[in-house]
């Protein structure tokens, strides 16, 4: 029995042990594998970016709590924390009365109604802020698809734009991504605090509404290209400069070479359609524009713009903003792209430079 009872004990002991390493192997592949999923996810977020958003109306209700509390005396603000915690914790604990079908038989009134507003609509702000490639855009299409995922047909977009231009055509993709909002029928909405001129007013055109701040730079319905030429000095120092071309219009103006008369004639007869394109996108757009009135090259104050219908409104987007959270709930939508390193950052401006250098010397393939 004395055997018997030692190995008994033996075993247990044995078991302990074993359930004991089962345990701690267990929780370092669990550590692990968290870990590992962690790694997954800051990576993906890290290297592709991740989604912003902020509720403009509890930001504006903390302003007004902060201002206040401010003009109180202490015993007064604690009366009111009070007050204001006692009415939120009433609130959540009033029961509700049901009938014998469990449907509640209390009303509604109008003022409850009022308080609640189930059915509040959403207004989503996106801002953008444009260079001469609309670089932006890569943030902005990311930040488009995310409210198409959540709103419907009474929400409405605002797109706070700031940009002298660039581009043409990077300015016509981030166009594209606007138009992706009246497709899917929301209501668009632009304001300008600055300047949306010549690719920003492309990107502002294509709204329902334009809101303009009084003196922001709005219109600039042209395009422009221009380069230096240095072949004489080249020629003056017995530089040669050749380029071989398969097809007639392969290149037109050059900054080495000399340039011809017909080689100015075609770079302007292509500078004319894209003017002639740009005219035709805001007519598009904008029904009530006298476009040949807009389409000099010119720019307007914000006063003046709306004369010539160029916008709708003048008012700056914090008014708009303000206004709209009487009545809808207001959320700010960005799309963050964590920062480069900076050899990353320098390649990619040498690279960028590198690219606008090649469009200065003639179009690329």
């Amino acid at each position: 029995m004395e055997f018997l009872f030692d190995y008994l004990s033996f075993l247990l002991k044995a078991a302990t042990i074993v359930v004991a390493i089962l345990i701690v192997v267990s929780v370092t592949i669990a550590a692990s594998v968290a870990k590992g999923a962690a790694n997954f996810r800051k990576h993906h977020r890290d290297t592709f970016g991740h989604l912003e958003v902020r509720h403009v109306n509890e930001l504006y209700e903390h302003m007004k709590t902060a201002l206040e509390h401010a003009s109180m005396s202490p015993e007064e603000a604690k009366k009111a924390q009070k007050s204001k915690k006692s009415k939120k914790d009433s609130k959540e604990k009033q029961p509700s009365k049901k009938d014998e079908d469990g449907k509640s038989d209390v009303q509604p009134t109008e003022e409850s109604d009022a308080d609640e507003k189930p059915d509040k609509s959403s207004i989503f702000v996106v801002a953008f802020e444009g260079d001469l490639e609309a670089s932006r855009t890569s943030n902005l299409r990311h930040e488009i698809s995310a409210i198409l995922t959540r709103a419907n047909e009474k929400d409405e977009v605002l797109v706070k734009v700031e940009s002298a231009g660039g581009l043409v055509h990077a300015y016509g993709y981030a166009a594209s991504q606007l138009l992706r909002v009246k497709k899917a029928g929301l209501s668009l909405t632009v304001a300008v605090d600055k300047v949306a001129a010549s690719g920003g007013y492309m990107l502002a055109v294509v709204a329902d509404k334009i809101l303009a701040a009084p003196f922001a730079v709005v219109g600039s319905i042209g395009v422009a290209a221009e380069l230096p030429n240095i072949n004489r000095l080249l020629k003056k120092h017995d530089v040669d400069y050749e380029v071989i071309t398969a097809g007639k219009h392969k290149r037109t103006l050059s900054m080495f070479g000399e340039n011809t008369d017909a080689a100015r004639a075609k770079f302007t007869e292509e500078i004319e359609d894209v003017h002639g394109l740009f005219k035709e996108f805001v007519v598009e757009h904008r029904k009530d524009v006298d476009v040949e009135v807009v389409s000099t090259g010119e720019s307007w104050y914000g006063e003046r713009a709306l004369g010539i219908n160029l916008v709708d409104e003048l008012q700056t987007s914090d008014e708009y903003i303000m206004e709209a959270c009487k009545n809808a709930e207001v959320y700010e939508v960005s799309w963050v792209i964590p920062k480069k390193p900076f050899t990353e950052a320098f390649l990619g401006a040498a690279e960028s430079f590198a690219q606008l250098w090649n469009r200065f010397i003639g179009r690329g393939k």
